[in-house]
Order: C-alpha cells, then sequence, then structure tokens
C-alpha cells in the first residue's frame, strides 16, 4: 500500500495555500485552503497535486500572473522583495551576506520557486511598502516565521536591538524614547552617563537633551 502523502499547514500549490486537512470527500482526502484573494475554500488533494486546482477560480492569479510576466516581472515591487531575500541568503558576495546566509540563515525550498514566494505574499498581508519580517530573527524565510510588517516594525524586531525591563516593562531603547518624548540618540547618551532609572524616568523638560551627530536609530 502507498504510504500516504504527508500534507501540512502551510503547505504551497500554486496560488493556494493549505490550512488544515477536513472530512474526506467521496473518500478523498480534502483540505481547507486559502487563496491569494482571501478566500477560503475546500478542495480535494488530488486537484491540488495533479494541478487542476491552482486558485480558488478568481480572476486575481490571472491578472498577477500577466502584470509580472516578462518585462513586468523584473520591475514588480515584491518580485524585488523575493530578489532581495535569496541575495542576502544565497549570494556569498552580497554585502549584508554575513548577517543572513553566512550565519546559517536559509530560504525554505518552496520559495526558491517565485510563484510559490508570491502565492505566499499576496494571501498573507503583502502591500507596497511593507517589509518581510522573520517573528524569530536567528529563524530561516519560511511561512510560519515571516510576516509583513512596516519598517519601523522590523526595526525592532532587529537581533542586535537592546531591550531594557524597568518597573515590569520592557521596552527596546526607541520605545523608551518615545515613551518619554526624546530622540533615540538622546536616550542612548542618557544610559551611557545615568543609571537606567534616571534615563528613564527623567522628563525631557528637565534637561537639555541634545541630539549627537554620533548616534543613531538603526534601521
Amino acid at each position: 500500500m502507498a504510504k500516504a502523502l504527508i500534507v501540512n499547514s502551510g503547505d504551497i500549490y500554486h496560488f493556494v495555500t493549505v490550512l488544515k486537512e477536513v472530512e474526506r470527500n467521496n473518500k478523498q482526502r480534502s483540505f481547507q485552503c486559502k487563496c491569494v484573494c482571501g478566500k477560503v475554500f475546500i478542495t480535494r488533494l488530488v486537484l491540488l497535486t495533479n494541478g487542476q486546482t491552482k486558485s480558488c477560480g478568481c480572476k486575481r492569479v490571472e491578472r498577477f500572473i500577466e502584470m509580472n510576466t516578462f518585462h513586468g516581472m523584473s520591475r514588480s515591487k515584491l518580485n524585488a522583495v523575493w530578489q532581495s531575500m535569496k541575495q542576502r541568503c544565497l549570494n556569498p558576495n552580497h554585502k549584508y551576506f554575513s548577517h543572513y546566509g553566512g550565519r546559517g540563515i536559509e530560504i525554505c525550498k518552496e520559495w526558491l520557486t517565485n510563484t510559490n514566494f508570491f502565492s505566499w505574499a499576496l494571501s498573507n498581508g503583502y502591500k507596497e511598502g511593507l517589509t518581510i519580517d522573520r517573528i524569530n530573527v536567528n529563524g530561516n524565510y519560511e511561512p510560519l516565521n515571516c510576516q509583513w510588517v512596516t519598517m519601523k516594525s522590523q526595526c525592532r524586531n532587529k537581533r542586535d536591538n537592546v531591550f531594557i525591563e524597568f518597573n515590569n516593562k520592557t521596552l527596546c531603547i526607541a520605545d523608551w524614547a518615545k515613551k518619554i518624548g526624546i530622540s533615540y540618540s538622546a536616550m542612548r547618551k542618557r544610559l551611557q552617563k545615568w543609571s537606567v532609572e534616571k534615563a528613564l524616568t527623567t522628563p525631557k523638560s528637565m534637561i537639555n537633551d541634545t541630539t549627537s551627530n554620533i548616534y543613531r536609530e538603526p534601521r
């Protein structure tokens, strides 16, 4: 007897992302899936594996493929995100390789094919202006460890970010600075000269905080 195909939540078939297995349909395995357009539907496994089910039947996939074929593909911002991700992880000559591929960050096998990456992106909140962010900064680029966020949010998830706990609250330096109403660089200067308590409780109005050109918020 042939072994049953292992299908996991998050697996991608063309422009469809698997959510979970559901009750069999006429004795055939069936799955709840999500199309890139956002619609959730149920289809049989055999239709996913043989390519008959590539989407929920919407036109968005067709438009996206048409828009991103040949010359259009090279101009796509989403394609630029995909290309940049590959360069950071796979190209030893890339200037940021040491922070990604050089320290073991990999791209899952499915995302090495651009249409699979596009499918995941479009069904998981991608919009122009957002950047791909790894939830676990030491984890790989894969569906369960990635999300779309603003650049500001991504800066707060950097592995070299410094978090400070005070009065049962833990925030990064940038957020403590925002809470007090001073610049990031001014907060860095405070922490170098003062105790944590003084740095985090002294209002801006009580001290002439100046911004040094030496310290800049990481990007």
